[in-house]
C-alpha cells in the first residue's frame, strides 16, 4: 500500500516537473527551446536504443488475420455513420 502511494506521488511529481519546464518556454526565443528539445530528443534516442534492438523487425501477421471491417474508436456502429 505504501509502495503504491509512493509510485503515484513520483508519477505526479514527474508530470508536474515536465509541465513546469514546458510552461517556462518562450516560443519566440527558439534558441534555448531548440537546444532543450534536442537534448531531450538525444536522451530519448539513447533510452530507445538501449531498450529496443535495431536489427529486429516488428512482427508481421498474415492477411487472413486482418479485420474485414474497419475498426474505429466510437460509440456507434458502422451503420450509423452519415
Amino acid at each position: 500500500m505504501v509502495d503504491l502511494k509512493r509510485r503515484v506521488f513520483l508519477k505526479r511529481g514527474l508530470s508536474l516537473s515536465a509541465l513546469t519546464l514546458l510552461s517556462g518556454c518562450d516560443i519566440t526565443d527558439t534558441g534555448p527551446v531548440d537546444g532543450f528539445l534536442r537534448m531531450i530528443g538525444s536522451i530519448n534516442n539513447g533510452v530507445q536504443g538501449a531498450l529496443f534492438r535495431s536489427h529486429k523487425l516488428a512482427r508481421t501477421f498474415p492477411e487472413s488475420m486482418a479485420a474485414k471491417e474497419f475498426r474505429f474508436n466510437a460509440q456507434y456502429s458502422v451503420d450509423q455513420i452519415r
